[in-house]
């Protein structure tokens, strides 16, 4: 749609662990890219799969990437995120 502003995806998948391939990860940034898109990517469980995606922020100059401790470290009650 040409009223594309953001795109939001979550990788690894909760609770599936599901990721796109590097392939499908590259499509979606170009789409943002081609549409001037922000991509938001909620990357709480990033490393925790059995491969890791570029993230956003790296893959994209308008890429977001939610980022934090507590569930990737496995330490509940800290609330540290970036």
């Amino acid at each position: 749609t040409p009223n594309l502003k953001v795109v939001s995806v979550n990788f690894p998948h909760n609770p599936t662990g599901a990721l796109p391939s590097t392939e499908e990860w590259e499509r979606i940034v170009a789409i943002c890219e081609a549409r001037g898109a922000y991509l938001f990517a909620d990357e709480i469980y990033r490393g925790l799969g059995p491969r890791t995606l570029e993230s956003a922020a790296t893959a994209y100059d308008k890429g977001i990437s939610l980022g934090g401790l507590s569930k990737s470290m496995g330490m509940p009650g800290v609330r540290i995120g970036w």
